[in-house]
């Protein structure tokens, strides 16, 4: 339950930055807010706004975050804002995440694409279409 609330507050999180992309951007990631995470073995940076301003955002966006953030405060003498951030699995980077969503949504689409085209092949049969074939036969061997 846990892991699909953190699935869905990405999404949700990842349709926010998308639409307020402009203004964050100028907000957060030009005055230096980034992220030093370890990524197999390697420190890497990655460009993901400062934990205060996502947790505004995704409170607002999810009841269920405000909850956990209560109960994370309760468990600590303070609110270590980077951790809850973390714990809900929204360290990653936001520009990258978008391509790779809009990547697999265009991939998504042309399956789709592809399952129409070969549902109309051989493996769909139109009965208007079946019946003229067996016409088209009748008229074929009576004509030979």
């Amino acid at each position: 339950m846990f892991e699909q609330m953190k699935a869905e507050l990405k999404e949700k999180w990842l349709d926010y930055y998308e639409i307020n992309r402009d203004w964050i951007k100028v907000a957060c990631l030009h005055q230096g807010w980034k992220w030093k995470e370890v990524v197999n073995g390697e420190e890497v940076t990655l460009s993901c706004p400062d934990s205060r301003l996502m947790i505004g955002v995704i409170s607002g966006l999810d009841k269920r975050v405000t909850d956990f953030i209560h109960v994370s405060t309760k468990l600590t003498s303070k609110c270590d804002y980077d951790s809850v951030i973390r714990g809900l699995g929204l360290v990653f980077d936001t520009e990258t995440a978008l391509e790779e969503r809009q990547r697999e949504k265009e991939q998504e689409e042309d399956t789709q694409e592809a399952k129409l085209l070969t549902a109309s092949g051989e493996d769909y049969t139109d009965p208007l279409l079946e019946e003229l074939r067996r016409e088209a036969r009748e008229i074929n061997n009576t004509s030979e």
